[in-house]
């Protein structure tokens, strides 16, 4: 979720120091979201049929090459399909969380395990755009923030492929 929140509040400043006009930066924006539903409507049916916790290691492994992209690269051509993969990977990881908490917490304290967590959630994302924002005004550049949230991407992707087999079966 660090990554998710620090780089969508600097997404558009990324592009414009990139050197691309506002349009294309937020339309690169736009791609974002439009893999975000896609990648929701995709693990809602893949929960149904299958019944893993490593379900969401594509989504962790598409993102994190969607994130390198955006890093290293100026071309359009390939910043917009970078934009959708980083779409796809946040929407998977934002549909499994509830999912991941029933599964392997259960229901009878659903309500207080998810309220801990989403407050977390919030707190990274009120402290990762500012940290972001700090890093650039250091060194005027974003690399070293997108090259500090590429390796926090690839210490989640490792936790979800050691995720543990759920706790509580599907019902």
């Amino acid at each position: 979720m660090f990554v998710d929140q620090a780089i969508f509040s600097q997404y558009v400043s990324i592009f414009l120091n990139k050197g691309f006009s506002l349009n294309i930066a937020t339309t690169l924006l736009s791609c974002v979201a439009a893999g975000a539903i896609l990648a929701q409507i995709t693990v809602g049916w893949l929960l149904d049929i299958q019944d893993r916790p490593q379900i969401i290691v594509p989504f962790a492994i598409i993102a994190f090459v969607g994130l390198i992209v955006i890093h290293i690269s100026k071309n359009p051509f390939l910043l917009f399909p970078a934009s959708f993969l980083l779409g796809l990977g946040s929407g998977g990881e934002t549909s499994m969380t509830s999912y991941f908490v029933g599964r392997y917490f259960g229901l009878s304290h659903f309500g207080k395990i998810y309220a801990c967590l989403y407050s977390l959630i919030a707190i990274i994302a009120a402290l990762s755009p500012p940290a972001i924002g700090w890093i650039y005004d250091s060194t005027s550049s974003y690399s070293g923030g997108l090259l500090l949230l590429e390796i926090i991407a690839l210490i989640s992707l490792g936790g979800f492929i050691i995720l543990p087999a759920y706790v509580y079966p599907k019902k």
